[in-house]
């Protein structure tokens, strides 16, 4: 019971990284592609 428990965490961590890790690049592109509009504009 104990062993699966620390799989389960350790597969939830690595996970949860690549979540963040994903939201965080998809969040600077969107980022990026407004500040080319901003610049774009003005």
């Amino acid at each position: 019971m104990v062993l699966s428990a620390r799989i389960f965490f350790v597969f939830y961590n690595k996970a949860g990284r690549n979540v963040y890790a994903h939201a965080t690049r998809e969040a600077k592109r969107d980022s990026a592609k407004l500040l080319d509009k901003v610049v774009g504009i003005s």
